[in-house]
This record gives structure tokens, C-alpha cells and sequence, in this order.
């Protein structure tokens, strides 16, 4: 399930910020679900299968994004509304993960 809503982001502002802050395939898929949507709701089930990925991994990926400051995911019954933070993103540090 997917509430459509106005763009609130330009594709060349998210294009410029996306491969600094994915953490990979899965995350990139998942901002891109996200993309021209202030605020979406979805389930765990509707997202794992968009992005055909299992659910384990998106509700994983959620919780990292959550963490990093890219999203805010609140709970509504089975549904998951997802706040998009790109005012925030400028200043966020790039994605380096568990390179030494």
C-alpha cells in the first residue's frame, strides 16, 4: 500500500546526494521507493517485495537508515509511515560502512 503525495524533492537534488549516502543496493532502492514523497506509508511486505528483498533485510535497512538520520519511520497498525529527512542530508557524513 502506497499513498501517492506532491514531489518535494528535485531528482537532481536526490541523484547528487544518493551515491554518497547508500549503503548499497537494497538502501538505494529503498530511497528511491521513498523519492517525491515527503511523507509515504507502506508495509514491511509491500517494500520487501518492490524491492525484492526479504523482509528481514528491509526492516534492517530501515532501522540503519533511521540511525543515519536519512528517515524517521513511525508505526500505524501493520503500517509504516516514513518520514524523509532531505532537508538533512546535505550535512550528513558520506556512507563509509565497515571498510578499515
Amino acid at each position: 500500500m502506497s499513498v501517492k503525495l506532491e514531489p518535494t524533492v528535485p531528482i537532481s537534488e536526490f541523484a547528487a546526494e544518493l551515491p554518497r549516502l547508500s549503503s548499497g543496493h537494497l538502501c538505494a532502492l529503498l530511497l528511491m521507493a521513498f523519492w517525491n514523497h515527503k511523507t509515504t506509508v507502506f508495509t514491511v511486505e509491500y517494500l520487501a517485495e518492490h524491492c525484492r528483498f526479504k523482509s528481514e533485510a528491509v526492516r534492517r535497512e530501515l532501522t540503519a537508515l533511521v540511525d543515519r538520520g536519512l528517515i524517521e519511520v513511525f508505526t500505524d497498525g501493520p503500517n509504516l509511515v516514513v518520514e524523509v529527512k532531505y532537508k538533512n542530508w546535505a550535512s550528513l557524513p558520506d556512507y563509509k560502512g565497515d571498510k578499515a
